[in-house]
């Protein structure tokens, strides 16, 4: 019984020493010094145009809400390969609501759901196979980048493929798939990342052009790898029939897109981060930058024509 008492007034002593010695330590996280964040794809016979916002920290929960900090008081530049300078200038725009995350708890009323923007713009068109380089001034510092305009794709035609008895989505094995593809003549040389952009559809797929921002970030881009230079099939669309239910013709608007090596790596490393965020078996993902001392992607993307492909 004595022992009995012993052990337990050393446990009691034990556990008040643990409570009694305990410390608040106060951690002070560094200050964080923002980062302009680029977002600017030039594309042949267009001018300049350039989203420019402050980085946010990931620690400071003010810096958290889903609010674009856009940055108004920074001089950028923009010059060819030939030495022609230009300045851009700001200009406000809207965009889709879902395109630009807006802070939850602002109810400001606009028209169709847009949110306000705020686009650098230059005046000068720019051409294709041409190097033009970006210089930001903002806050003493100064950050640059470099890219090339990509040309328009080379398609030299399209194919569709059919699929017969996949028995998709519970059906029978009358079912069928019918996949289309571009068939494109890869330069050689350069590195390229091919997506197609859909523009219009009846098809009951998802998909659709909803605006520019969604469409670059939701499809896959296809880089041309070890097909440098030779002919390549690059998924363009697909229709989906179900055996034993009668249906109408699908015709489908695709355009094929063409982004030279920045903004492929920027847009593929961007697709792979959202398809691993809340997966814990997933190793992070860098977002791939050109910027030197900032983030984001000054990089080029140029548009095939519109093509009408019919699944019949």
């Amino acid at each position: 019984m004595k022992n009995k008492l012993l052990l337990f007034s050393l446990l009691s002593a034990g556990i008040f020493g643990l409570f009694s010695c305990e410390q608040k330590v106060t951690y002070q996280l560094p200050q964080y010094d923002p980062k302009p964040a680029v977002f600017c794809l030039l594309q042949p016979d267009s001018v300049v145009k350039l989203y420019l916002t402050e980085s946010r920290s990931y620690f400071n929960y003010g810096d958290t809400l889903n609010k674009m900090r856009f940055i108004f008081d920074a001089v950028l530049t923009v010059k060819d390969e030939t030495g022609v300078t230009e300045t851009l200038h700001l200009e406000k725009g809207l965009e889709n609501d879902n395109n630009f995350n807006r802070n939850p708890w602002d109810t400001t009323k606009r028209p169709d759901n847009k949110v306000e923007t705020w686009l650098w713009v230059g005046s000068n068109k720019t051409k294709a196979n041409t190097k033009y380089s970006l210089e930001i001034k903002w806050g003493g510092k100064s950050y640059t980048a470099e890219t090339r305009v990509p040309d328009v794709p080379v398609i030299l035609n399209t194919i569709i493929r059919k699929t017969e008895g996949r028995g998709f989505g519970g059906g029978g094995q009358n079912d069928s798939i019918k996949t289309a593809f571009f068939v494109v003549q890869d330069v050689a040389a350069e590195k390229n990342f091919y997506g197609r952009l859909e523009i219009d559809s009846n098809s009951n797929q998802s998909g659709g052009s909803s605006g520019y921002f969604d469409n670059i970030y939701r499809y896959s881009f296809t880089e041309d790898g070890a097909e440098n230079g030779r002919k390549m099939e690059v998924y363009a669309s697909e229709d989906q029939k179900r055996g034993g239910f009668p249906t109408d013709s699908t015709v489908v608007f695709v355009s094929l897109m063409n982004a030279n090596k920045e903004a492929g790596d920027y847009l593929t490393s961007l697709q792979h981060q959202q398809n691993t965020q809340g997966d814990p078996f997933s190793e992070p993902v860098l977002i791939k930058s050109n910027i030197k001392g900032g983030l984001g992607v000054f990089g080029g993307m140029s548009y095939s024509k519109k093509y009408r492909i019919v699944f019949k």
